[in-house]
């Protein structure tokens, strides 16, 4: 039925001391409860979904694949997969054995504003958590767990970051499953291919008989005028030709789709909302004064540059390290390099490196643009609810569509027989 106050619900029972001498505080039980959920106050019966078992997934199509969505965010890795359908030439009908996994409230309400979910409502869910049962069976594992205990911008922490730890757990459930996935695909920043995190992965496909490949790639290579490096994880069980375990850090896109493709070099031109749209999307002229006097420098690209830096979850936070978070947007016409502030440096695709000084004609790309240089597809959107800051917290903490789309085009048609 619908969810109740979970507080009224204790009342109600009335949870005293012999029941949390008995069965602990009533947080904790209903926690701990499978057929419970609990989330802003409220309780309700958990509506969960079992594994369809009665025909193998292969024998009828995508739509009956078993996929587990892990760290699901705001929707990226299943907009990938729908890419990945259409760079094949394959129709996909409804996706019945999908199942979304996500501990952030906020990212759960833009999966949901974009997808329809057969289960709702789609709740924030601790990987940690997970048991065995819950995720045996699956055919395919789509991941992008937490980079921060990885990032340049972080302290690189890896498995000593609490934040690593869903990773090391769904590691630690894979050699436990009676019928594990048959492939899966994770997504990471660079970095992650030289951490601790990596290696236990790596030890654990290995052990478990998957063959896995490691890429390091960037949405330049797509022509698409974002940097975006990333670290890509394809792997597979059985490994062919008893080639267990990780193969060198490859640097290119694999299979027969990357040699046939004709690049095409964009520019942030195609990317960008009609002018004027987005009014207020101008740093406040007291945080460029403030970091032109540091001396700190951003990165400044125009409508005809086809690179620019990587936009990350801080993007368009007002603090003293804002201009690490991803470029501003100039308007107005190109300036040679001797008419810009000293110590200026212009570099591949447009991008200049420079102070921007209070009253310059720049800003933030809106959450909009920034989904469609990630690859989102046209009128994907954002709960009216969440704010600008949410919105370029949870695209910046997504992945780039159209890479991952490729590498999906390559695992379920090319190298694996899903």
């Amino acid at each position: 039925g619908e969810p109740l106050s979970s507080q009224a619900v204790a009342s109600d029972l009335g949870w005293q001391r012999a029941l949390r001498l008995r069965f602990g505080r009533w947080q904790t039980f209903v926690k701990n409860r499978p057929e419970f959920w609990t989330f802003g106050g409220f309780l309700g019966l958990a509506k969960r979904r079992d594994w369809q078992t009665e025909t193998s997934s292969s024998s009828s199509g995508l739509e009956s694949l078993r996929v587990l969505e892990l760290f699901s965010g705001i929707g990226g890795l299943r907009a990938a997969f729908h890419r990945a359908c259409g760079l094949a030439g394959v129709q996909l009908g409804s996706l019945h054995e999908w199942v979304p996994l996500e501990a952030s409230h906020m990212a759960n309400s833009v999966y949901t504003t974009n997808f329809d979910i057969p289960y709702a409502p789609l709740l924030p869910r601790d990987i940690v958590r997970l048991t065995p049962e819950m995720v045996d069976g699956a055919d395919l594992w789509l991941m992008s767990p937490p980079c921060q205990p990885y990032t340049r911008l972080g302290k690189k922490s890896d498995v000593g970051d609490r934040r690593a730890s869903p990773l090391a757990s769904l590691m630690q459930l894979l050699p436990r499953l009676a019928r594990p996935p048959r492939a899966l695909l994770l997504e990471n920043v660079v970095g992650f291919e030289a951490s601790e995190s990596w290696q236990k992965v790596s030890a654990t496909l290995q052990r478990c008989g998957y063959e896995a490949r490691q890429f390091s790639l960037s949405p330049l290579q797509l022509g698409i005028p974002n940097r975006r490096p990333r670290i890509y994880v394809l792997a597979r069980r059985p490994a062919a030709d008893g080639r267990l375990g990780a193969r060198p850090l490859e640097h290119e896109f694999p299979g027969r789709s990357a040699s046939e493709r004709e690049l095409r070099t964009r520019t942030l031109a195609e990317y960008l909302d009609p002018p004027g749209t987005y009014p207020d999307q101008v740093p406040p002229p007291e945080l460029l004064e403030r970091l032109a006097s540091r001396g700190q420098r951003w990165e400044v690209v125009g409508p005809e540059s086809t690179s620019s830096r990587t936009f990350t979850s801080g993007y368009g936070a007002e603090c003293h390290n804002a201009y690490r978070f991803g470029p501003l947007l100039r308007s107005g016409e190109v300036l040679p390099l001797e008419h810009l502030p000293e110590g200026s440096e212009m570099w591949p695709g447009g991008r200049v490196m420079r102070l921007v000084e209070r009253g310059e004609s720049v800003r933030y790309l809106s959450p909009d643009e920034v989904l469609r240089i990630s690859g989102f597809p046209e009128g994907y959107r954002f709960p009216e609810s969440l704010s600008m800051r949410a919105q370029y917290k949870l695209v910046g903490d997504s992945i780039n569509v159209d890479v991952v789309a490729h590498l999906l085009q390559f695992l379920l048609f090319e190298w694996t027989d899903l």
